[in-house]
């Protein structure tokens, strides 16, 4: 096939070409010119014009486009015929060729009398043709312009010619091409199904995927390797040599050559249509791999989730168990070990899949986003299990140190308390029997050091963490036991002492009293603390009596300040030592009051659905139902059922997941921020179910029965109140998560999930302001969404002078401003309706956002800021109730005016013609952008002017404050004007310019640009007019003047591409033109 778009076909034509009409050999002309034959056929039938321009189509077709573009050699054939043949030829090609003709060769009629008339008859033509044409009485002249072996056997060359042979090759050649275009077309769009097939969800369907796609791939594959098979077999074919060279050798003839190539350059075609297909599909698998990767490491990710919170809720029922003995605290040991051993496999499992999902992060795996925070939690989840079995064993073994020191001191008190009742004191009269008893006590005592209960700072450092209430009874009580041994064994010593140092006079025996039932007195009152029944409570005992009524009452007052000092450290201890972690257990609270209202809540809404909402349906309760409510039930209940659908089957579960992990309940509130704005429909429609149900009346029948069945205390009027209580409740909550949260895991997204519940809520309340406003003729929903609402003191400007008698006034209207993306409204609260649910506005003026310019502050006032029509024929000074109010609405209205010129800048750039596509959205900005003005108009000064405290009608109708929609038109007496704001020029051509400076107006030219002259400078140059205002009128406000649209761009300003070339042609109009006008300013 040729280069050429040609639709015809060689069967098409083949029946003009079988009769050898024409033909085109190969050859080509000295020049390098392809070479079409006539050849003499007197047989061939009448060609009719259609037929001839369909051959000489096709044919010129058949060489590449730098042969055509070389242009045809035509050779005409008539030796044996007449001169109307060439005649009528020479006039075809003249009339119709599709390409350029450099020359016509034709061999006139050999005949006498013929060539006689084709001598005279070319003389009356040949001006005729649009070629030129060369008479030739032989073949031997057409070789002065075309070599012999170019020419075929029948014009006296040597090309061996095979019409009928090149018609065939001709068609398998085309055959084989369309095949190419067929397998081409076939890949590109095999490629398109699969860059639009959507990836699975599982891993089971997405390796299902994965097989299709391979399939149809080695199916194209396998088409492409047949069709290069079937052409590389074609291409052998033709190359077979059919002449011999001057050298003797066999080669090509000169009419396959074509063929030749069109062959193989559809076999490079198809070469590259494979390696295409290869590139694609690696980008194409590697993407479905990586989406295999990612289903497989998310199911994996909820396994591990689910196992490492098994055990993690297994370790936190554990903490509770912490054993009141040592052989107890030894098993619990014992039993944290088994259970950290078989834990570890899952915990690992965790930690690997974390690791291949970090891989995954730095192979920049395109969900990327999907797979961070899911290896975080994962490290999240493994290092908590990690801390709390280290905390848990730190316990434990903290635990088993102290119940060991407990029962060493009961052992050491057991065994004082035998050694003081074993003493027989009558066999001890003696110095040295005194002095061996007194070294057993000595040692004794000395014992208790080895306690390790003598030093509270070390005792307090090492288990103020771990003490519970009823640890600290028993240490209490084993301090008490050892303080009355102590106490009996420094009595022992004393009595001993006198007896080792008496004189060595002899001592008449004196028989003690019996000691038998002071031992038993003292066993009973001395009892050890862990000599209890199994499963019995342990009493906290009360605090034992002082030291010092101790000694008063034994008569030692000379004892060792050591021991009191001891003691007294001991009583300091158990004081000091803390509960549980207190932000711990309120963060439990917390979530477990969530958790429990919002049970409460959503059986709450049940009853409400069940109760009343399904009775409406229920023909046994027709009868009851009220006439004014039959049918009304969407409209009394709004969507209720939808708010009750979500908390039940998604919302409550979610917290519930959370139950043992308070810190990572903001997630839950920011996963499911967009279904909260349900709640603004269902406030959107509470007025509307509120009016319904006070018309019905609580004492109807119908709400009487419902409510005895569900036994409710409460009307129907106080339920329909839950939605609105519950969705204030939650910011509450989270507020006093967040108080007990600081800086812990989580408390990131708990901040995140507190500021989004405030936004639901403003927004909440903002819908509720927004449905009591009456007057509006337009749609609401029409405007965007509800961004900002307030009341505000209002003065207005205009530059119209039938208009500027509404300004004559001494105090400010007061206003409620609502701010749409589309439309800012000046709206009258009604008087009497200072309660926020009944509250009405009266709608007054609004502006569209598309036709405003802002300016930021006002001189004089840090609370005011202006919103002004473009050119500021109207100006609207707002001041609002605090500074921080006046910068939330600049910064959103700036935001508004940002996302307006966003709008205009992407119809630009489609290059969109058309006025009636999106006509709603961009009108206003149209009709804005039409307007072109001379001069600005600034406001006086109102900074001396404060609001008065309520409104105040002093005969200037405020009904008449709107906004007006009638265009001025230019002027040019004023030539002097003042630069607002700093501009730094874009373009060659324009004018840089400071605040403050003077320049003059050369002319004006089309959309919004003024040519000026500098007065300081003197340079000149275009200028954009939003920049300039008249020097008589300029006014003494100040501020970043931001025009409509273009707020929040930056220092670099708008790259403007409009010409300003054009003065005054006033000719330029459709979307481009006022689009340009749209980008006047620079900020």
């Amino acid at each position: 096939m040729g280069e050429s778009n040609c639709e015809l076909t060689v069967l098409d034509v083949a029946g003009i070409l079988q009769d050898r009409f024409a033909f085109i050999s190969g050859g080509k002309s000295k020049n390098g010119c392809p070479v079409i034959t006539f050849p003499e056929t007197p047989e061939c039938p009448e060609v009719s014009e259609d037929q001839y321009r369909d051959v000489v189509t096709y044919l010129t077709s058949v060489p590449s486009l730098n042969e055509l573009d070389l242009g045809f050699v035509v050779v005409i054939d008539r030796r044996k015929s007449k001169w109307s043949t060439v005649k009528t030829i020479l006039l075809r090609i003249s009339t119709f060729f599709p390409a350029a003709v450099q020359l016509a060769l034709v061999l006139r009629p050999s005949g006498f009398f013929q060539k006689r008339i084709s001598e005279v008859g070319y003389k009356f033509v040949k001006d005729d043709f649009k070629f030129e044409v060369i008479m030739c009485n032989g073949s031997q002249e057409l070789y002065e312009h075309i070599d012999k072996d170019q020419l075929t056997q029948d014009l006296g060359g040597v090309i061996a010619y095979d019409h009928t042979e090149w018609i065939q090759q001709r068609a398998a050649v085309e055959k084989f091409s369309a095949n190419t275009d067929h397998i081409s077309s076939q890949l590109q769009r095999l490629a398109k199904i699969f860059e639009s097939t959507e990836l699975p969800n599982d891993v089971a369907a997405t390796e299902a995927l994965i097989k299709d796609h391979e399939l149809e791939r080695k199916e194209v594959q396998e088409d492409l390797r047949s069709a290069t098979a079937h052409g590389e077999s074609l291409l052998s074919c033709i190359k077979v040599p059919t002449i011999e060279n001057r050298q003797g050798e066999m080669v090509l003839c000169a009419s396959k050559l074509v063929h030749v190539t069109a062959v193989e350059r559809l076999l490079v075609q198809l070469e590259e249509t494979e390696k295409a297909l290869e590139c694609f599909w690696e980008r194409h698998h590697s993407k479905l791999q990586q989406c295999l990767q990612l289903r497989t490491f998310e199911e994996n990710f909820k396994q591990s989730q689910y196992l490492v919170g098994q055990h993690l809720e297994a370790l936190k029922k554990m903490q509770s168990d912490t054993g009141d003995s040592v052989s107890r605290t030894d098993t619990l040991i014992r039993d944290m070990r088994e259970f950290d051993k078989q834990a570890q496999d899952d915990i690992q499992t965790a930690e690997n899949l974390k690791a291949e999902g970090d891989q995954l992060i730095e192979q920049q795996h395109y969900a990327v986003d999907s797979i961070r925070p899911k290896c975080l939690e994962l490290q999240m989840i493994c290092q908590q299990y990690r801390e709390l079995v280290r905390t848990r064993n730190e316990l434990l073994r903290k635990l088993r140190d102290l119940q060991e020191r407990i029962d060493k001191a009961n052992k050491w008190c057991t065994k004082g308390v035998d050694l003081l009742a074993n003493q027989q004191v009558e066999k001890f009269q003696t110095q040295e029997g005194a002095k061996v008893m007194l070294q057993d006590v000595e040692g004794l005592l000395a014992s208790a050091n080895d306690l390790k209960l003598n030093n509270p700072r070390e005792f307090r450092q090492a288990f103020d963490s771990v003490m519970t209430l009823e640890s600290k009874a028993s240490v209490q009580e084993v301090l008490k036991r050892m303080e009355d041994v102590q106490d009996m064994c420094k009595k022992r010593m004393t009595s001993l002492k006198k007896i080792a140092i008496k004189a060595s006079r002899p001592v008449q025996p004196v028989t003690p009293a019996p000691v038998v039932s002071q031992t038993v007195s003292v066993e009973q009152k001395l009892e050890p603390v862990v000599k209890k029944k199994p499963g019995t409570r342990k009493r906290i005992p009360t605090f034992r009596k002082t030291r010092m009524e101790s000694v008063k009452k034994t008569g030692l007052e000379d004892e060792d300040n050591n021991t009191d000092s001891n003691i007294y450290e001991h009583k300091e201890t158990l004081h000091s030592l803390s509960d549980f972690d207190a932000s711990y257990a309120k963060r439990g609270h917390v979530m477990k009051e969530l958790i429990e209202t919002e049970k409460i809540y959503v059986e709450e809404v049940k009853s409400i659905l069940e109760g009343y909402a399904a009775e409406m349906d229920n023909l046994d309760m027709q009868r009851l139902i009220p006439e004014h409510l039959a049918g009304k039930k969407d409209q009394l209940f709004g969507n209720m059922d939808d708010i009750y659908m979500f908390h039940h089957d998604v919302f409550l579960r979610d917290l519930q997941n959370c139950e043992n992990t308070p810190t990572l309940v903001g997630r839950c509130f920011l996963d499911r921020r967009e279904e909260f704005q349900m709640y603004s429909d269902y406030c959107q429609n509470k007025p509307r179910s509120e009016a319904l149900r006070q018309e019905v009346g609580d004492n109807n029948p119908f709400f009487q029965e419902c409510q005895r069945k569900l036994g409710h205390k409460l009307s129907l009027g106080a339920y329909l109140l839950k939605p609105v209580q519950r969705i204030t409740k939650y910011q509450l909550l989270l507020r006093e998560m967040l108080k007990h949260t600081q800086n812990d895991i989580g408390s990131s997204e708990l901040k995140e999930a507190l500021d989004t519940m405030q936004r639901v809520v403003k927004y909440v309340n903002d819908i509720m302001h927004q449905i009591a406003i009456t007057g509006f003729s337009g749609n609401l929903s029409d405007q965007g969404k509800l961004l900002m609402q307030g009341s505000f003191s209002i003065w207005t400007e205009h530059k119209l002078k039938k208009e500027k008698l509404k300004d004559l006034r001494f105090k400010p209207m007061q206003r409620h401003v609502f701010l749409y993306q589309k439309l800012i409204m000046f709206c009258k609260k009604k008087e009497g309706s200072s309660n926020i649910d009944k509250a009405s506005y009266i709608y007054k003026s609004s502006l569209k956002t598309a036709n405003v310019g802002l300016t930021e502050s006002v001189k004089g006032d840090k609370r005011k800021f202006e919103v002004w029509l473009h050119g500021r024929a109207e100006v609207y000074i707002i001041q609002a109730p605090s500074v921080a109010v006046k910068n939330d609405w600049v910064v959103e209205v700036k935001k508004v005016l940002q996302d307006q010129f966003d709008v205009i800048k992407e119809h630009k750039k489609q290059g969109s013609q058309s006025t009636d596509v999106h006509a709603d959205d961009i009108s206003g900005i149209m009709h804005f952008a039409a307007m072109r003005h001379t001069e600005q108009y600034s406001p006086t000064d109102y900074s001396g002017t404060e609001p008065s405290e309520g409104y105040y009608d002093d005969g200037w109708s405020t009904d008449d404050f709107s906004c007006s929609d009638e265009e001025y038109q230019e002027q040019s007496s004023l030539h002097q004007y003042t630069v607002l704001a700093d501009y730094q020029q874009m373009d060659e051509g324009e004018l840089t310019m400071h605040e403050g400076e003077v320049v003059e107006v050369v002319s004006t030219g089309d959309v919004g640009w003024w040519y000026v002259r500098s007065q300081q400078s003197g340079h000149e140059g275009w200028a954009p007019a939003t920049y300039l205002e008249p020097v008589s009128q300029r006014s003494s406000h100040s501020g970043a003047s931001v025009s409509s649209l273009e707020s929040g761009l930056g220092s670099n300003g708008i790259q403007r591409v409009a010409s300003k070339t054009s003065l005054g042609s006033g000719s330029h109009s459709g979307l481009n033109t006022r689009l340009e006008d749209l980008e006047e300013v620079r900020i």
